[in-house]
C-alpha cells in the first residue's frame, strides 16, 4: 500500500468538488463514520482498548475510557472539521503530497515490523 501510494500520480477525479455551505452535524456524522465504524476501528476499539482497560485497577480503568472517548471525539471532529473548512484550497498537487507523505509512514512501519520479527526470530 505504501509504495503504490508513493507511485500514485493523482488524477483528476481524485480532486475535491465545489464546497457545500458547513454543517457541524454533516462534520460529526462522517467522523464518528469513518472513526467507529469500520471494521478495523471496532476490532481496535473493543480488543486493545479493552485489554488496557482491563489491565488498569478499579476505575482508572474507567477513567482511561473517557479519556480515550473524549480525546477521539476531539481529535476526529477536529481533522474533519479542518478538512471541511480548507478543502477548497485542497488541490491535486496536495492530495499527491499528501498520499506520498502517508505512503513513506507506512512503509516505515513495515520495515519496522520486518525488522522487529527477524529481531524475535
Amino acid at each position: 500500500m505504501g509504495i503504490s501510494l508513493l507511485r500514485d500520480k493523482g488524477s483528476d477525479s481524485q480532486t475535491i468538488s465545489e464546497p457545500e455551505s458547513f454543517s457541524y452535524r454533516k462534520v460529526v456524522i462522517a467522523a464518528f463514520t469513518i472513526a467507529w465504524l469500520n471494521p478495523q476501528a471496532i476490532l481496535d476499539g473493543t480488543l486493545l482498548l479493552g485489554a488496557f482497560r482491563a489491565s488498569l485497577p478499579g476505575t482508572a480503568g474507567d477513567i482511561f475510557l473517557i479519556g480515550v472517548m473524549i480525546s477521539s471525539f476531539i481529535w476526529f471532529n477536529s481533522l474533519t472539521t479542518i478538512f471541511n473548512l480548507l478543502k477548497a484550497k485542497i488541490n491535486l498537487r496536495i492530495l499527491v503530497m499528501i498520499n506520498r507523505v502517508c505512503g513513506v509512514i507506512m512503509i516505515g512501519y513495515g520495515v519496522r515490523l520486518l525488522w522487529a520479527f527477524v529481531q524475535s526470530v
